[in-house]
């Protein structure tokens, strides 16, 4: 057993943050505010008496004076429950100008505490404060700055740079009082406060949930009733078995929402007869790219220990993989528009009857379910999923769009409505991608209706698809570098590029008309190429991709200032050159002409995570917040354990994903079938479980299933 003085335990509650500042000056700076320094040094013991004094005489005032008293006097007394509250704080860290300047504390210590003083039970609740510190005492502050436009939580966007640590307080003292009290202590203390020192945010949890609310019992009621239904409907499939496969009843059809067949559809191996099996490879490739980006700029969302290194990659070829996902997003938009087209033009050439609003619910109806589930549970449960000491300020910037905005995703107008506090953002692909969904089915609606005028039609919509953005780019003055950060570079501004250019789907119709063009060259232009046509395919395919990857590399770079004539010609040029590269990749993929790059995508490994995809991209990004705001230590940021991370996302995210799948999505395209088959009495019942996900699988090649 060991004994610590009262008075240095008490300087450890509110002064690591301040020791923390002064002990990573430079010598220039030291030197410049020596005389301020020391005085401060000396008057940390000045700021604990200050906040003694100041909760003593408020001691009958309030529950958090009182409890706060309790815990000086049960420090003075070395009790081993107040001791291991103080010692919970945080310390000195190390690496402050490596960018560690975000100290969580030990969360779990603190709240654990719970202890029965007359006339109180005091319990711990840790509290994460932002401290205010001017700029000028650093001598290079330019890296922190730009690390607080990238971390949104526990940062002040008001003030130059912003410090966050921890202390441990009774559960007794909120938000306010331990705000108040810390600014009094500090403005009682000349020697501090005279440095422009100030605590700027507190953030408290004491680990304590509430009671259950009658939306989240109703949400546990809702999924527990879809749970039981389909686990009847699996019975109902094993008794099905001994019946005639003809033979069509109540429980034949109950039995095709079976969970054994549903499963067995998803993780099946074998290609619907029309299906693009190059597609598969292509929607799990890039998904794993899209999963890898994320978890690299959500990251910088929980305390890294060497945020500056990481900061110093942004104009580096690494960073460069970061950045080119703008193209993965575009290739996502052209596979979308490629099979949605291919699948409408074979429906038209069947002759099957149009009904555009029928074409567009059933779109709606394939992404809603697992929308709106994710969008529920997100509302009502993810609160109650993790805990930690920058938990609740996550959670609730997360949480509360998705309480005022829920309706917008429903409707897939998100990034019309609200778009600045859009809930899921990661979700509006999906919004962009029903605009473009609905406008070219009436495009090529128009062309079949004006034959003569088709070529118009859509030569004069992919004109209008290139030229739109550059217009919108020269009236909102926003940069194709989106995520280039600089200290000159506001939250605003960042803001404003990620809205209206990188979410905006008018910059993403080119992309997928080319797409749309795409589907049509497929089902009507059988043309055999020669070998010299398609190696200079490939190679002109190829030099177009690494112009544009060059071109993004310019953007990038740090000697590069804002050119608004370059922003121009790169936006009507970059992303239309580059979708027409993947589009050729694609179709000769599917004319033969791939080698062994087209066989390996086109491997039937890659269909069960193709079929998941949709649903992998909606909760990964859910999961990877979970985990860095759930976060105990700074993350020490390196390449081999971002691909330690990356590897881990999709595993968890893969499993969570079929959940989702298997208990949402597919119900209802089941669901959809057995309503169309009851109403189409051409269409009958095979009982065949397998030709049954077959014709599943055909319909589902109309869904855009890869989404950023």
């Amino acid at each position: 057993m060991f004994s610590i003085r009262c008075r240095y335990v008490k300087v450890l509650l509110l002064t690591v943050t301040l020791q923390s500042f002064v002990s990573v000056h430079s010598n220039e700076v030291a030197n410049k505010h020596e005389g301020n320094l020391k005085r401060a040094f000396v008057s940390f013991q000045d700021v604990v008496t200050n906040l003694v004094n100041l909760t003593r005489s408020h001691e009958h005032g309030s529950p958090c004076a009182r409890d706060v008293n309790i815990l000086w006097e049960s420090a003075d007394a070395g009790e081993v429950w107040a001791l291991q509250m103080f010692d919970a704080a945080s310390k000195v860290q190390s690496g402050i100008l490596k960018g560690n300047i975000r100290d969580l504390g030990m969360y779990d210590q603190c709240v654990a505490v719970g202890v029965e003083r007359n006339p109180a039970n005091v319990r711990g609740s840790h509290c994460m404060v932002t401290l205010s510190v001017p700029p000028e005492l650093f001598h290079d502050a330019n890296g922190m700055i730009i690390l607080q436009k990238l971390s949104t939580f526990g940062q002040n966007f008001g003030s130059p740079l912003t410090f966050t640590s921890a202390v441990c307080l009774p559960s007794s003292c909120n938000d306010d009082d331990v705000l108040k009290l810390i600014n009094r202590s500090i403005t009682a203390t000349p020697s501090i406060s005279m440095l422009g020192i100030k605590v700027d945010e507190v953030t408290c949890s004491s680990g304590k949930n509430d009671d259950f609310s009658l939306g989240e019992v109703l949400l546990m009621m809702f999924i527990v009733t879809i749970v039981a239904f389909l686990f009847f409907c699996t019975v109902c499939e094993y008794l099905q078995r001994g019946r005639p496969n003809g033979e069509a009843s109540t429980l034949s059809t109950l039995a095709e929402f079976s969970l054994y067949t549903n499963s067995r559809y998803l993780l099946s191996t074998k290609p619907a007869p029309d299906a693009v099996p190059v597609i598969f490879g292509i929607r799990v490739l890039s998904l794993c790219w899209v999963v890898l980006v994320h978890r690299a700029f959500v990251t910088f969302f929980g305390p890294i220990a060497n945020a500056n290194d990481v900061l110093a990659l942004q104009s580096t070829p690494l960073a460069l993989f970061c950045y080119m996902v703008t193209f993965m997003v575009d290739l996502a938009f052209l596979v979308g528009g490629f099979l949605t087209t291919r699948q409408f033009l074979k429906s038209i050439r069947k002759g099957e009857k149009i009904n555009l609003l029928s074409v567009y619910f059933h779109r709606y109806i394939r992404l809603m379910p697992s929308l709106a589930i994710v969008t529920l549970i997100t509302v009502f449960f993810l609160r109650r999923i993790g805990s930690g000491a920058i938990w609740n300020q996550g959670m609730k910037l997360i949480i509360d769009p998705c309480e005022e905005n829920w309706w917008t995703n429903l409707l897939f107008v998100q990034t019309s409505v609200n778009a600045a506090y859009m809930c899921l953002p990661h979700t509006w692909y999906l919004a962009a991608e029903m605009k473009h969904f609905i406008i070219s089915r009436i495009l090529i609606l128009a062309s079949f209706r004006w034959p003569k005028y088709a070529r118009s039609i859509l030569s004069v919509s992919f004109l209008l698809s290139v030229l739109a953005p550059c217009v919108l780019l020269v009236i909102n003055k926003n940069s194709n570098g989106v995520f280039k950060l600089s200290p000159e570079t506001s939250k605003s501004e960042l803001q404003n590029n990620v809205l209206n250019l990188y979410m905006s789907s008018v910059f993403r119709s080119s992309a997928y008309l080319v797409g749309v063009f795409l589907g049509y060259i497929d089902l009507n232009v059988k043309n055999s190429l020669s070998k010299l046509q398609i190696v200079i395919g490939w190679a002109l395919a190829g030099l177009t991709m690494l112009l544009c990857t060059l071109a993004t590399y310019y953007v990038y770079a740090d000697t590069n200032e804002y050119d608004l004539v370059f922003e121009v010609l790169y936006t009507a040029l970059a992303r239309p050159a580059c979708a027409i590269a993947m589009a050729w990749f694609i179709y000769a993929c599917t004319q033969g002409y791939g080698g062994p790059v087209g066989r390996f995508l086109s491997s039937p490994i890659f269909l069960p995570l193709s079929r998941l995809s949709y649903c992998i991209h909606l909760v990964h990004i859910v999961m990877q917040m979970v985990l860095v705001l759930s976060s105990r230590v700074p993350f020490v940021f390196s390449k081999f354990a971002l691909l330690h991370q990356f590897w881990g996302d999709l595993v968890v995210s893969t499993a969570l994903g079929f959940v989702l799948s298997l208990f949402f999505e597919t119900p209802m395209m089941v669901l959809e079938r057995v309503v169309k088959k009851s109403f189409s009495p051409k269409v009958t019942s095979t009982g065949d479980s397998l030709n049954g996900r077959q014709k599943l699988n055909e319909t589902t090649n109309g869904k855009v299933i890869k989404v950023h």
